[in-house]
């Protein structure tokens, strides 16, 4: 079964979005991270956390509080 991941939380800090992955793991919510940034310029590009389509209202509620 295909899974239809919607980004929910981005950030260029790693640790910042593997809180809130840990977050949404506690709460039974499935995540990837997809890590745009480049390898020698941690400035450039951005880590994206990705939920479920069926997840991301849930996910969503759970980052902004």
């Amino acid at each position: 079964m295909e899974k239809n991941w919607v980004v929910v939380f981005t950030d260029t800090f790693l640790p910042k979005v593997e809180l809130v992955k840990a977050m949404l793991l506690e709460h039974e919510i499935p995540t990837i991270i997809f890590n745009q940034q480049d390898s020698a310029h941690r400035t450039f590009g951005e880590i994206q956390l990705m939920v479920d389509r069926d997840n991301v209202l849930k996910a969503l509620h759970l980052i902004q509080s």
